[in-house]
């Protein structure tokens, strides 16, 4: 990429040169090529280079030293040898399993290898039963093992299945171009790849090691602490809600009108609202939204990664659950962020002496954020104690009987919900006895009990996704070495 880049820069420099050292009068087009020339040099000189991402500039290192290990199989003539005539063949390989992430790569590289030598088992076969020049029999082995491959193929990893199929093809065919006998080509082609494989794990595993594993032991639990700092902008947000009102008395007649015109119009208010109050709620909603999805990118690769008896394994089932409840968590982020927009509308459209204010609904909201806010904050200071360094997975000093009973906070949630929904009813009980006392309610503009409903819901059910994250934690704690 850097090569081509200023091979590019030097292209148009010279150009650019000989554009400007051109004798003799120029046209209006040739004058307009030539600034659109110089714009396009600024335009390449302008633009931020890639260097700066970790992740494209450890892909771009790693392939050029595993490449350049394997070209060694063609450089020295010594290895030459030895590889002829497939010296390419280590550099094909190396090329062909490199990917992102250590999983993935590793996943692939178990696939090739799988790939060839069913391809090359099929072959000595074919070898042994069909004569070098019966080409016939040939094709209809070749078309009946392609089908089989494609047929038998696994969706989930389809590379070994597509590499077996078109390994064999050119093993029988490639042997015949190069004068090699089947029994001698393929156990030089396995080797090759093997090389390729092993020369490509030595640059993934000891030179650039990358961990999938890693990113979704740290990315599970720095979810928790995200979700904390959402619960905690939340609450703030409600509990600035009550200081919202109408500062202009003549507009209260319009809002009626306007309600039924358009039902949408005091969320809308409450949007606008939201750009100065609630900046904080939505920057940290990105953020638990973004520590999901990277953990959830790197949930296969990092299940898929080899152990080598120096870490722990993922619990596929552990953490597979806890993504996806953890998914369900933050499905529950935008209802509760739209409730409360609509909230602020509401309350940023009504006189200081509307009844509906005598009534609290805000602060009941505010208290069972708080309460969902104290219980987070316990539980991610107990993970803290049991995960010093962030990452789940055993740490020294620390049984799996404490880590469980660090965790077992999270089922504390249930009590949250089941005292949040006895607040709920007491009040609106309250309300209720308020209206067979005086013989009338206070009026709600269309659809203010809804949205109160609304808020409430999603917050319950975001206590009830966590106490489930909890529950999950436990069971990946229980995969942990006695």
């Amino acid at each position: 990429v850097i090569f081509n880049s200023c091979y590019s820069l030097v292209a148009e420099l010279i150009d650019a040169l000989e554009a400007s050292t051109r004798a003799g009068e120029e046209s209006v087009s040739e004058k307009r090529d030539r600034v659109s020339r110089w714009l396009s040099i600024k335009k390449s000189v302008s633009t931020p280079w890639m260097w700066s991402d970790w992740t494209k500039r450890r892909m771009a290192i790693k392939s050029a030293l595993g490449l350049g290990l394997a070209s060694l199989w063609v450089s020295v003539p010594y290895l030459r040898g030895v590889a002829h005539p497939n010296s390419i063949w280590p550099g094909l390989t190396v090329a062909s399993v490199n990917l992102d992430t250590t999983g993935a790569a590793f996943q692939k590289c178990i696939d090739r290898l799988w790939g060839t030598l069913i391809a090359a088992a099929f072959s000595l076969i074919i070898g042994r039963f069909v004569s070098p020049g019966d080409h016939v029999a040939k094709i209809l082995a070749i078309g009946a093992f392609t089908f089989g491959a494609i047929f038998l193929r696994n969706t989930k990893r389809p590379y070994a299945y597509n590499y077996a199929a078109s390994s064999l093809g050119s093993i029988l065919y490639g042997s015949l171009d190069i004068k090699v006998e089947i029994d001698d080509y393929v156990p030089n082609r396995i080797m090759l790849i093997f090389i390729g494989i092993v020369t490509f794990l030595f640059v993934e595993f000891l030179v650039f090691p990358r961990s999938s594993r890693t990113v979704v032991q740290a990315k599970s639990i720095q979810f928790f602490e995200d979700a904390e700092q959402f619960l905690f902008e939340a609450r703030k947000v409600v509990d600035s809600i009550h200081l919202l009102y109408l500062r202009d008395d003549n507009a209260a007649e319009n809002i009626e009108t306007r309600l039924m015109e358009d039902p949408l119009w005091m969320l809308r208010q409450g949007q606008k609202q939201m750009t100065h109050l609630a900046g904080g709620l939505l920057g940290s909603s990105e953020i638990a939204k973004k520590t999901v999805s990277e953990a959830t990118a790197e949930i296969e690769p990092g299940i898929s990664e080899p152990n080598l008896g120096l870490g722990v394994a993922l619990d596929a089932v552990g953490y597979r659950s806890l993504l996806r409840e953890q998914e369900k968590c933050l499905a529950q982020f935008p209802i509760l962020i739209s409730s409360i927009q609509s909230l602020m509308g509401y309350y940023a459209n009504l006189d200081r002496a509307a009844p509906v204010r005598s009534l609290h609904w805000p602060l009941i909201l505010s208290g069972i954020l708080s309460k969902s806010v104290h219980q987070l904050s316990t539980c991610c200071d107990g993970l803290r104690a049991v995960f010093p360094n962030g990452l789940c997975r055993p740490t020294s000093g620390r049984s799996t009987a404490s880590i469980t009973k660090a965790i077992a906070t999270f089922r504390d949630f249930e009590d949250i919900r089941l005292l949040s929904l006895t607040e709920w009813s007491k009040r609106h009980k309250t309300y209720l006895d308020s209206i067979k006392t005086t013989g009338r309610g206070v009026e709600f503009a269309p659809g203010f009990r809804l949205t109160l409903a609304l808020a409430v819901s999603s917050t319950l059910e975001i206590c009830r996704c966590l106490q489930t994250c909890g529950e999950h934690l436990e069971m990946i704690v229980t995969s942990f070495p006695k």
